[in-house]
């Protein structure tokens, strides 16, 4: 032992170079985990992905969603979940049910979206286009029912568009009113501030005191009986249309346009804050729609025919020309917020008369143009085919005074 021990001791010692150490490590990094560095990138703003996707979804669904779009979507919804929110949001905004079955399907989708959530769900549709099968509830034996439908879960609808086309004139009333009840069943829509009610067969007082009572919040209101007129076939289609609807009132359920607009006005009193009218009836007297036929059926015209050669409509042309300005100003001395109406009409463009404001022809409420003014008048340019045309009438107010003229 003795020996080993001094062979050791005696051994010369021998250092070696050290390496340097790459990593300073100290307690603490030794004990820590490793960070990595992640590049940080600027958030984009929330208003450009929703603008992002809501025009993405203006090129996937124009004109509005319907139910058979769904698969459209799907990839977005797949994306995120913010994505999948902002999609839904956007895709429900204008949304369109044509069937029954559809409308079913919607309400249970929007009961499974709200049912954690309640900001999403109904409150999602904005803007709503229907057809009046969604109302219907049964239909046997020939009588056919309806039955209102959840509108007024939908707080935060600002527009209602419904298509009239498959009811008759014996079932518009019930189902007018279903509507209404649907739409005012619990609470009010303050929301809502367009209604729009498309081929109906009849505009009469007892509809328009349901939608100013039911809804008197209402800015747009766009009523039209003359859509369901036939022009895209022969005259006996065209007559044949014509027998299903009341598209001219005067004379027979109002003696003069002046009666007819001041009853309107008393029904639509409630409206406030009605800004545009659009009523699609013609002004003109029942029996100028068929003696024109008469004569375009011995003159061999189509009827798609312009009617600037028909000497009926000619001579009619000022006396309808002067209903439309007249009752349009009784209407705007009942509505204060009223800016302008609009009629179904034979003839388009503007009138030429003795009063121009900023170009716009003008009769004021307490001094008419006198008639022989009215006599010289005619219209600007050339008359268009017989029926599916509008008149636009703008009101103006100055100093108390109301003023209108056709656009």
């Amino acid at each position: 032992m003795t020996r080993s021990r001094s062979f050791f001791n005696a051994s010369p010692m021998v250092r070696l170079p050290r390496r340097a150490k790459s990593l300073q490590t100290t307690r603490s990094s030794i004990h820590a985990p490793t960070k990595l560095w992640v590049p940080v990138y600027p958030r984009v703003p929330q208003e450009i992905i929703d603008r992002i996707i809501e025009l993405a979804l203006e090129g996937l669904v124009p004109g509005g969603a319907r139910q058979t779009d769904f698969i459209k979507i799907k990839n977005l919804m797949l994306v995120s979940r913010n994505v999948r929110q902002i999609t839904l949001k956007s895709f429900f905004q204008n949304f369109v049910v044509e069937e029954k079955p559809n409308w079913h399907n919607l309400l249970d989708f929007l009961f499974l979206e709200g049912r954690h959530d309640p900001k999403v769900g109904f409150t999602r549709i904005r803007h709503l286009v229907l057809s009046s099968k969604v109302l219907v509830e049964g239909n046997s034996a020939g009588k056919r029912t309806f039955q209102p439908i959840s509108l007024h879960r939908m707080k935060n609808l600002q527009s209602l568009w419904c298509d009239f086309s498959a009811e008759t004139l014996v079932y518009q009333h019930d189902c007018s009113v279903c509507l209404l009840e649907s739409l005012s069943r619990g609470f009010g829509h303050s929301q809502l501030t367009s209604l729009t009610l498309e081929r109906i067969t009849r505009i009469d007082t007892s509809l328009l005191e349901s939608i100013a009572q039911g809804l008197p919040t209402l800015v747009d209101l766009h009523l039209s009986t003359t859509e369901r007129i036939d022009l895209s076939c022969c005259w006996t289609c065209y007559e044949d249309s014509l027998t299903c609807i009341s598209h001219s009132p005067i004379p027979g359920a109002y003696p003069t346009a002046e009666a007819l607009a001041e009853s309107f006005a008393i029904a639509l009193g409630p409206l406030k804050r009605l800004a545009h009218l659009s009523l699609g009836i013609f002004l003109s007297d029942e029996s100028l729609v068929y003696s024109h036929i008469d004569q375009a059926i011995g003159e061999r015209q189509g009827v798609n025919a312009k009617t600037e050669d028909c000497v009926l409509c000619a001579e009619a042309s000022t006396t309808i020309l002067r209903r439309e300005l007249i009752a349009t100003r009784l209407l705007a001395e009942t509505l204060k917020n009223l800016q302008s109406v609009e009629w179904s009409s034979f003839y388009a463009g503007k009138l030429a008369s003795t009063k121009k404001v900023d170009e716009v022809e003008l009769i004021v409420n307490d001094g008419i143009v006198p008639k022989e003014s009215y006599d010289r008048a005619h219209i600007r340019g050339k008359h268009y085919r017989f029926g599916g045309m509008k008149a636009n009438v703008r009101v103006a107010r100055n100093e108390g005074k109301v003023w209108v003229g056709r656009l």
